[in-house]
């Protein structure tokens, strides 16, 4: 069972504006049979965690082996997500290039495959929005059945945009309560909304224009998802002013945004109409990797996947 360390004092990372404070809950270890946490999702207070190397699902003190090639199974799972209104499950296996649909008791429904490795997915109303590596400039919408609904391409994009090595970070997804689609550029902050026909509507740079991450752009050529480069720029680009994770809050409206800048972490929240930020936060440990949102608490992945960390906004 996933042991948990619960801090009842409460624990003040910042007091914004508005008399926000965010406090520290608990933190959440990683199950006994898991290699690591790669993903996870949260509904109601409880936590579906997923385990890539060991085909794992950890959800109520329970494990369920997903590994195989038939129905429901996966050989290398990256992504797991909850439609917040559907309520259905979606795996997507980053080997394979599966997308595996489950209902809300997670029994397998249906399954179609992608034609390129997903950077980024969000799933909202029976509808699935996918980014790709090296392929920032092109964006897929399908149904749950894989049919396609829209692409969103850009002009001027190529099969790897323009080979910098900003194009190795893809574009982060997520959907807001009316079923709008946002797509964020990680490397330039340049965060865009779409309609429900899923046309442009809004878009605005929410990091500086001084963005260490492109003066340090030195056009370096990437030939394929393979160059062993990718290794060495991936590294760079940990150090380097980006955005970790974008996500919709829907209790409060609100889009939170995990910000490293400097070997430091923030999270930010903005109006969702004109992405104003309203305030932030400072976190004291620099390594998370992923962010969910339940209810009133905050979830953060560590960079090695061994606990999950979760914060309240009072």
């Amino acid at each position: 069972m996933a042991k948990r360390v619960v801090i009842f004092l409460s624990f003040f990372l910042l007091f914004p504006l508005f008399g926000q404070r965010l406090s520290f809950v608990e933190k959440i270890d990683v199950p006994d049979s898991f290699f690591a946490i790669t993903d996870f999702c949260v509904n109601d207070g409880t936590i579906f965690m997923l385990d890539r190397r060991g085909c794992q699902l950890f959800v109520n003190g329970k494990v369920k082996n997903l590994r195989g090639q038939g129905p429901g199974e996966t050989v290398s799972p990256r992504f797991i997500l909850i439609d917040k209104k559907k309520f259905d499950f979606v795996i997507v296996d980053s080997s394979t290039l599966k997308i595996n649909v489950y209902n809300n008791k997670f029994i397998f429904k249906q399954s179609f495959r992608l034609n390129f490795r997903p950077f980024s997915v969000a799933v909202y109303d029976g509808k699935i929005a996918v980014s790709y590596y090296l392929q920032k400039n092109k964006i897929d919408v399908f149904d749950f059945r894989g049919n396609l609904i829209a692409k969103i391409v850009k002009k001027d994009s190529s099969q790897f945009d323009s080979h910098k090595l900003t194009s190795l970070l893809g574009k982060k997804l997520f959907f807001d309560e009316k079923g709008f689609l946002y797509a964020c550029d990680v490397v330039s902050g340049k965060l865009e909304k779409f309609n429900r026909n899923f046309q442009l509507v809004y878009t605005k740079k929410i990091l500086k224009d001084d963005n260490d991450i492109l003066k340090n752009d030195k056009n370096e050529k990437i030939k394929s998802p393979l160059d062993p480069k990718i290794l060495v720029i991936a590294k760079r680009l940990k150090k380097l002013r980006r955005i970790v994770d974008i996500k919709f809050d829907f209790g409060k409206h609100l889009i939170v945004v995990l910000v490293r800048e400097k070997e430091k972490e923030k999270l930010l929240f903005l109006r969702s109409e004109d992405f104003k930020e309203k305030f932030g936060f400072s976190l004291t440990y620099s390594n998370y990797v992923e962010l969910k949102i339940d209810g009133n608490n905050f979830y953060l992945l560590d960079e090695e996947g061994t606990f999950i960390k979760v914060f309240s906004l009072k």
